[in-house]
């Protein structure tokens, strides 16, 4: 999934994209958030993980 957007009045549809993804047989919703949208994911039963790991690359 992508570009999975929410409004304050429909945090509903984050849920449904969870439960989705639990029923196509994933194991894990990774999300990239802007620090705004921290606190609804975690209302949604996000967790930060300090196994993800990234590295910004320059343009090519």
């Amino acid at each position: 999934m992508e570009s999975i957007g929410t409004r304050p009045a429909r945090p509903a549809r984050l849920h449904r994209a969870v439960l989705d993804a639990h029923e196509f047989g994933l194991e894990r919703v990774t999300v990239h958030s802007s620090p705004r949208a921290v606190t609804a994911y975690a209302r949604g039963g996000f967790e930060r993980s300090p196994r993800l790991l990234q590295v910004r690359l320059a343009p090519a």
